[in-house]
């Protein structure tokens, strides 16, 4: 049987919907243990733009610290006194840390979006049911606030609206992939 449009279940899961960011067909597909299509390419598409930002920042660093280190040595009258040497050792050698550790980040960052990308091509949608357990941090000291849910021992992050929709201690049906939360139903 076919609901109607002013059914209040459906009017309520296109708020979440809105709120959560899937469509009604989305949570159709997701009920058949399915990722539609939209769901899919967003999982694929996101998350390289950072690595490639640490990666460059990296490499900026450290180029910064060792330029930096040649230069001040060919502006240094010689002979360079050993406490001079050593701040240009401080001065190259932690450029070279510092960017290593950001291309680690970005390696870091690479490993994620690429087991990312596998478990939004491979898997199919996961679920978790139970009562909804909602968490406010309130942002302080110039921190944002954030909102979050807990589902049968799966954690999300959402939007104070998303949040605000559901209600603590109802239960809910999430369907969820590497972390995202893809779509969401009362029980």
């Amino acid at each position: 049987m076919m609901a109607s449009p002013s059914d209040p279940r459906q009017a309520y899961l296109r708020d979440l919907g809105a709120a959560h960011g899937f469509t009604l067909e989305e949570l159709e597909m997701n009920r058949q243990g399915r990722l539609h299509p939209a769901q899919a390419k967003r999982g694929k598409s996101s998350g390289i733009g950072c690595g490639v930002f640490l990666l460059l920042l990296g490499l900026l660093v450290a180029a910064g610290g060792v330029g930096g280190a040649l230069y001040l040595h060919d502006d240094y009258s010689k002979p360079i006194s050993d406490t001079d040497m050593n701040g240009l050792y401080a001065l190259g050698g932690g450029g070279v840390v510092l960017g290593g550790l950001l291309g680690i980040g970005a390696l870091l960052t690479f490993w994620k979006v690429s087991a990312r990308r596998k478990a939004y091509a491979q898997s199919p949608a996961l679920v978790a049911q139970g009562p909804l357990q909602k968490v406010h941090v309130d942002g302080r000291g110039g921190m944002p606030s954030q909102w979050r849910y807990t589902i049968g021992g799966v954690a999300f992050v959402v939007s104070q609206k998303a949040w605000e929709l559901t209600t603590h201690g109802a239960h809910y049906r999430v369907y969820h992939l590497a972390g995202d939360l893809l779509s969401i139903e009362p029980l």
